[in-house]
């Protein structure tokens, strides 16, 4: 399947993978659709995600991916 948004790859703690294993089982979304939806989520920018998230909620629970606002991500250096 081609596409024409741009792909990232990231190594993450196995933590954090399992809890975004878990919530997009609990969804039915692909792994990348839970990406989007989690990155969309921390950005505050829902309105941007694109068809095949839009609709699907995460779980709430300890690892559902839902804040109140954008926080800094530790370990991770902002870019200007």
């Amino acid at each position: 399947m081609s596409t024409k948004l741009p792909k990232i790859s990231a190594y993450i703690p196995h933590d954090l993978y399992k809890c975004l294993q878990k919530d997009q089982r609990k969804t039915g979304m692909s792994m990348s659709q839970a990406v989007i939806a989690a990155l969309a989520n921390h950005y505050n920018l829902e309105e941007t995600v694109g068809k095949g998230v839009r609709g699907r909620t995460a779980p709430s629970g300890r690892c559902a991916f839902s804040s109140s606002k954008p926080t800094p991500m530790k370990g991770i250096n902002s870019v200007s």
